[in-house]
């Protein structure tokens, strides 16, 4: 079943209606992969909710990436999609709630742990809806899909590494592309000091690997 928004004559919202964008693409994540492109999603703000909407007016559910990303620079947009009842655009990985009830649909903020067939993916929603990607918040790495980067199962630490730049949330300071730095199972960033590993001492400083030395 699809829930509907309907104006007072019965129609429903979808992104054909005012303001909306009908050029703007979303690409919903399936499982482990994230489906082809759909056109004409539109997002609206009801009794301070944000909702998503398809072509059709159905209400959707999942994590999606928003908008047309830059092809030359993935910090870039080139399409967003508009926010209807409110002035700001959406641009970027969102969570619209799964879950059953009064939050079913509803955009998600915070820290948010999304379940696919049994795997666990963990997100960290901005006020605006929009996950931190590509960066270091609170100490915790996350991609360029906005999932949380954890140590391998069963490791306590892993090594990671990264070719684009990783901003860090509160900071003008970036870890350079083409960094090596080291998460725990809990994607905890080592910001400093030393970590042995399979045989191995590394030493990080500002979040990167900066020697390495075998141990006994």
């Amino acid at each position: 079943q699809y829930w509907f928004y309907l104006d007072s004559k019965g129609v429903p919202f979808n992104y054909e209606g005012k303001d909306a964008n009908a050029n703007a693409v979303a690409v919903k994540k399936d499982n482990e992969k994230w489906k082809d492109p759909i056109d004409g999603v539109a997002a609206k703000v009801i009794k301070s909710k944000t909702y998503l909407f398809n072509d059709k007016g159905e209400m959707q559910t999942g994590v999606f990436i928003l908008g047309a990303p830059d092809p030359d620079d993935e910090n870039k947009w080139i399409a967003s999609v508009n926010r209807v009842g409110s002035s700001s655009k959406m641009n970027g990985v969102y969570y619209f709630n799964k879950g059953d009830g009064s939050s079913e649909g509803a955009m998600a903020t915070g820290k948010t742990s999304v379940s696919y067939d049994g795997d666990v993916y963990n997100y960290y929603f901005q006020k605006d809806g929009k996950a931190y990607t590509l960066c270091i918040a609170d100490g915790v790495l996350y991609d360029g899909k906005g999932e949380r980067v954890d140590a391998e199962d069963g490791n306590t630490y892993s090594l990671v590494s990264t070719d684009v730049e990783i901003s860090i949330k509160g900071s003008s300071n970036k870890v350079p592309a083409d960094s090596r730095m080291i998460v725990n199972a809990n994607g905890k960033v080592k910001k400093s000091g030393t970590v042995k590993i399979d045989g191995t001492k590394y030493t990080v400083e500002n979040y990167v690997i900066t020697k390495e030395e075998p141990v006994d």
